[in-house]
C-alpha cells in the first residue's frame, strides 16, 4: 500500500511513522533520534527511540514552511543541553511506513529547531526552514576590482 493510500484509509495495520533526528556539534551524545512509536525501530541501519510525540509536518502553504514538535519522556539533561546551544540545532523529519521503515516516503530535509521549550520532561519546538530573505543577493558583485575584463 502506498503512503497516500495508507494515510487516507479508514483502517490500516501499517501505521505512518515520523522519524525525528536532532543534531548539533555541541551535543556530546551525538544526534538525538526519535520515532513517533511505542517501540524502537531501525531505519536505514540507524536506530530511533520510540517516544510519545506530536508532530505537525511542515505545510508548504506558509511563507516559510515550518512544523511543530512535542517529544515526551525526554531526559532533563537532554532538554537542558538543547536550551544551552548557542545556535539552532538541525532537525530532519522523515516519514516512513512501519512495514518498511528503510524506505523513506517523504524527507523534509534539514530544518532549524526554533523556539525550544523544555517543560516537564518534554521538548516543545518549531522546525523551520532557514529564512534566506535576509541573505545578501546576489552574493557577489561585478565591480572593476573583481572583474576588470567586464569594464
Amino acid at each position: 500500500m502506498s503512503l497516500r493510500e495508507t494515510v487516507y484509509a479508514r483502517e490500516t495495520d501499517d501505521p505512518v511513522l515520523v522519524l525525528v533526528e536532532i543534531s548539533h556539534d555541541d551535543l556530546t551524545a551525538g544526534p538525538l533520534r526519535y520515532v513517533e512509536n511505542t517501540e524502537d525501530i531501525t531505519s536505514g541501519g540507524i536506530s530511533y527511540e520510540g517516544r510519545p510525540m506530536q508532530v505537525t509536518l511542515p505545510d508548504e502553504r506558509d511563507r516559510l514552511p515550518s512544523g511543530r514538535l512535542v517529544i515526551g519522556s525526554v531526559d532533563p539533561e537532554i532538554g537542558a543541553a538543547l536550551l544551552d546551544l548557542d545556535a539552532p540545532a538541525t532537525v530532519r523529519l522523515r516519514v516512513v511506513l512501519a512495514s518498511d521503515p528503510d524506505v523513506v516516503r517523504n524527507d523534509y530535509g534539514d530544518m532549524e529547531l526554533r523556539d525550544v521549550a523544555v517543560p516537564m520532561n518534554e521538548i516543545r519546538a518549531r522546525a523551520a526552514t532557514p529564512d534566506l530573505s535576509t541573505e545578501p543577493f546576489p552574493a557577489g558583485l561585478f565591480s572593476p576590482a573583481a572583474f576588470p575584463g567586464v569594464f
